[in-house]
Parts: C-alpha cells; structure tokens; sequence
C-alpha cells in the first residue's frame, strides 16, 4: 500500500498487480485461525468488496492490453501469477484483434495505387495543357493534339 499511496500518478498496467496484492494479503487475514471471528469477518467482506470491483477490469481489454504490452512485464506477470492458460490466451488475442482491426496499417493493392495518381499541375481552364500542345495528353501517355 505504501507504493499505491506514495505514487504521483496511477499507470493502467499496475492496476490488475495492485489487485493481486491486496487480494492475496486480504486472503491470509480470512485465513488465519488466530485472528478474532470480528476481523476475519470484515476481511472476508473486503474480499467480496475486492472481487466486485476487479471484475470491471474485465469490462474493456485496456487493462490486460496494457500489461501485455509493457516491456517489463508482457507475459512474465501472468504466468508468474499462475493465470489459466486460457485467460493468457484471451488476453494475448484481445491485443491482436485490436492491432489488427484499429493499428494495422492497411495494404493498398499496387493497381488501386498507379490509377490513384493525380497530376501535380492541372491546365488553367479554357487553355490547353502544354502537353496537349505538343500531342500528350494530360495523363502523360503520348496522343494527338486537340485543338
């Protein structure tokens, strides 16, 4: 708590470790058979607390996307904690569906790119191109001269 507390700003990839932390420190006041019923019951009640609000970090995929793309962790912090296999799995194809359907750069078929082309100076209205006047068109193909 003291990291959480002294922090000048909360980053998106600590918030699902936080989480982890508090949770398995809340675990082992429910757990302990020394501890009066009065405080292994408000423990279990902060459990629930816990559990509530780390289910919304479910709601969007920023929070796994950003631990999965940041350099000091990627996957190392999920299989450290024992995450199922297939959580992993969700959070890594939750990054790819992302990229590809927001980030990737589209590919533009050669063809669709060459007729694309415009020209880099258009003929003034009512003259003709200089390249008109010496029999190429304006697309730059060779043609007759209009008059």
């Amino acid at each position: 708590t003291r990291q959480i507390s002294s922090s000048s700003r909360a980053l998106l990839h600590e918030v699902v470790p936080y989480f982890d932390l508090l949770t398995h420190h809340v675990d082992r006041f429910v757990n302990d058979d020394t501890l009066l019923p009065s405080v292994r019951a408000a423990a279990k009640r902060a459990r629930a607390i816990l559990d509530r609000y780390y289910q919304k970090t479910d709601e969007t995929f920023l929070n796994r996307a950003s631990m999965v793309m940041d350099p000091r962790k990627k996957l190392s912090y999920f299989q450290a904690q024992e995450w199922p296999e297939e959580w992993v799995s969700e959070a890594v194809d939750l990054v790819k569906t992302e990229w590809r359907d927001n980030y990737k750069p589209r590919v533009v078929p050669a063809i669709a790119a060459a007729t694309d082309r415009v020209p880099t100076t258009a003929p003034k209205p009512g003259r003709r191109s200089a390249n008109a006047a010496v029999g190429t068109d304006t697309s730059g193909s060779a043609g007759i001269a209009s008059a």
